[in-house]
């Protein structure tokens, strides 16, 4: 069975705080290409919590999501009361979430939420990886889109937000995984003894530019990091 296009879309960002938040990245020539709160068109209601998503990004696909509460699902403001403020999950665009399910759960992942269809806007769900890091799954439906925002480097320092670097237990399992059931490939490999980063890409690269990378923690504030909220 081949493999689908996993498309890195965006990182997602728990923030009680997200319009403070959010200046620490425009004053770095960030773009808001898009808004949704509880009362956008677009959103599907789950008449559990509420919608306030606000997307950042800098000169290139990738975008950051910000996110606050009271959130959708209860199982999103658990995790909240656990890990306050912090990277949530990454989101990854396929052709078709529903077919994604056996093959990533076949391969250890595990499901956090439910495939759901969100109306006119989205449908997907939330994985969990095998060092349990949450991934988003997610297609578009219809003519909806998050927008993107003109790709070229921005400010005078020519900034791009490529990607995001995800810390992990154990490097070389967690690359032979995203690379053999999220189909991803090497780009760069700079690890020894497992020990290192390794960036990884989807076959969209040369237009995107897109990456998704890989280390271990190399600081006592990243083994901290981990310790507290596992990878």
């Amino acid at each position: 069975m081949s493999i689908p296009t996993y498309q890195l879309h965006h990182l997602c960002i728990y923030e009680k705080s997200p319009r403070n938040a959010m200046w620490n990245w425009l004053r770095w020539n960030h773009a808001i290409p898009a808004y949704y709160w509880e009362g956008s068109a677009d959103m599907h209601h789950t008449g559990e919590g509420g919608v306030d998503y606000t997307f950042l990004a800098c000169g290139a696909p990738f975008q950051m999501q910000l996110e606050t509460g009271p959130y959708q699902f209860e199982y999103e403001r658990k995790w909240f009361a656990e890990h306050d403020s912090g990277i949530n999950h990454v989101c990854w665009i396929v052709p078709n979430a529903w077919d994604t399910i056996e093959p990533l759960t076949a391969n250890g992942a595990t499901v956090a939420m439910p495939y759901e269809q969100f109306g006119n806007s989205y449908n997907g769900f939330v994985a969990i990886d095998t060092e349990g890091r949450w991934i988003e799954i997610m297609e578009y439906v219809g003519d909806f889109k998050t927008p993107d925002v003109e790709f070229y480097p921005v400010g005078p320092a020519g900034l791009q937000t490529l990607g995001v670097v995800q810390l992990c237990n154990d490097l070389d399992a967690q690359v032979k995984w995203y690379t053999e059931v999220l189909g991803q490939k090497i780009i760069h490999d700079a690890r020894s003894d497992n020990d290192g980063v390794v960036y990884l890409a989807d076959n969209t690269y040369d237009g995107r530019q897109c990456v998704s990378a890989f280390a271990t923690p190399s600081i006592d504030a990243e083994h901290a990091l981990i310790d507290r909220h596992g990878p």
